[in-house]
């Protein structure tokens, strides 16, 4: 006899209970998947709520930025969160090398942003901050200190080491602050109040454009936070030596007097010209002239700033001279040729010629103000003199004179009236 086939009872149950096992693990996986993507889409909007804060808070002047926390509430989707801003001052910088650094004092105000919403779970909030700076005229910069930077090249721009930087201020205050320039020429002064300041650079052996032995910054302001960078210049010194040459054709019994020499110095300020009288007509100690050496022929200018000098005599032209380049430190020589003027009396006699002659620049000479020399006749009458206009006189006072023009490397006789 042939039984039916199928399902008993317990099979039935047993599929049953399979399916339903199946089922509830499916569902358990979409609603994974579906609170993921809830989670998801709630991130992403905190996310954006939070970078509309930042930029709300950028939109702000940043003095108008209230400081404290603050919270608002944000629906969205069904989803209510939570956004949270705390906003505070910061500063930083205090001491810092100011030769390494932009600014002296950084002050700013953080704009700190955190976003949460119900049912986070392990879900972190969404949190972001950002960085305000003030403007220059800030209240908040008030009473914060500034720094300087000062900054010594040499004639070729590199900066010089050892330099002492003495730093005067602020005014109307006299105290004084010192530092030592580093490999880079700079010396730092943090935390430097504001106000306005005077900066001196000195170091033995170096002088400034201007011939002095220390450079001057000129004042200067430093502001709240901010680094000052004053610059100055100064360089190793050297010297000039000057041998003046009479006229081959020069007669016998010529007069060895200092003469006054005229030095084009491009550097200088504010005017480019310097003249160095012969030391022998200017008082002891005096830097602003020409040392005369063995013979008075022999003429030395120092604290020369490195450059290219046109030595030459007293004509207004700048044609005539010598060019000389002095480097850092270095001791140039220059041959400077000499014209020659010979005295005599109204009767063509130096018998008529006064015991003293006197013997200025003429008008529109470049040695203009040079000092009035007195020439001892008994010592020779033939007077070397540098090219351009001179006068002559028997009379201190110039009350009657004769005038001429001497050429470089040529003599010219001069009458002396009475």
């Amino acid at each position: 006899m042939q039984q039916d086939e199928g399902f008993s009872l317990v099979e039935a149950v047993v599929a049953a209970m399979v399916l339903a096992i199946g089922a509830v693990a499916v569902a358990s996986v979409l609603i994974g998947a579906l609170d993921l993507s809830r989670g998801n889409s709630q991130r992403v909007q905190a996310a954006a709520l939070m970078t509309a804060e930042l930029e709300a808070a950028r939109g702000v002047a940043v003095d108008d930025l209230p400081v404290g926390t603050t919270t608002r509430a944000v629906t969205q989707q069904g989803t209510t969160y939570t956004v949270e801003r705390a906003v505070a001052w910061l500063s930083s910088g205090a001491g810092a090398d100011a030769c390494l650094v932009s600014t002296a004092r950084t002050v700013t105000k953080t704009v700190g942003v955190t976003v949460t919403w119900p049912a986070m779970g392990r879900t972190q909030p969404v949190r972001g901050d950002t960085q305000l700076s003030p403007g220059p005229t800030s209240p908040a910069l008030t009473g914060q200190p500034g720094a300087v930077a000062v900054v010594v090249a040499g004639a070729d721009g590199a900066g010089v080491l050892g330099v002492q930087i003495t730093l005067v201020g602020p005014t109307p205050s006299t105290a004084t602050r010192t530092a030592t320039t580093s490999s880079t020429g700079c010396a730092s002064f943090p935390d430097a109040p504001a106000g306005t300041y005077l900066a001196t650079a000195s170091l033995s052996g170096y002088v400034a454009p201007t011939q002095a032995a220390a450079a001057l910054t000129g004042s200067f302001t430093v502001v709240p936070g901010r680094v000052a960078r004053p610059r100055t210049t100064l360089d190793r010194s050297g010297a000039i030596t000057v041998t003046t040459t009479a006229p081959s054709t020069t007669p016998a019994g010529v007069q060895r007097t200092g003469m006054p020499l005229t030095l084009d110095a491009p550097f200088s300020v504010p005017t480019t010209r310097r003249l160095y009288p012969s030391c022998a007509t200017v008082p002891a100690g005096s830097a602003d002239c020409l040392q005369e050496g063995p013979g008075g022929t022999t003429h030395r200018a120092t604290a020369l700033f490195p450059g290219t000098y046109q030595v030459r005599g007293c004509s207004s032209s700048t044609a005539g001279g010598v060019s000389v380049v002095v480097l850092p430190g270095g001791s140039p020589t220059a041959t400077l040729p000499f014209g020659t003027a010979v005295l005599q009396g109204p009767n063509s006699g130096s018998g008529a010629l006064p015991a003293t002659v006197y013997v200025r620049p003429g008008t529109g000479s470049a040695c203009a103000g040079a000092a009035t020399l007195a020439i001892s006749t008994s010592s020779g009458t033939a007077l070397p003199l540098p090219d351009g206009p001179w006068q002559f006189s028997r009379y201190e006072s110039f009350s009657s004179s004769a005038a001429t023009t001497v050429t470089a490397g040529q003599s010219v006789t001069v009458t002396v009236p009475t």
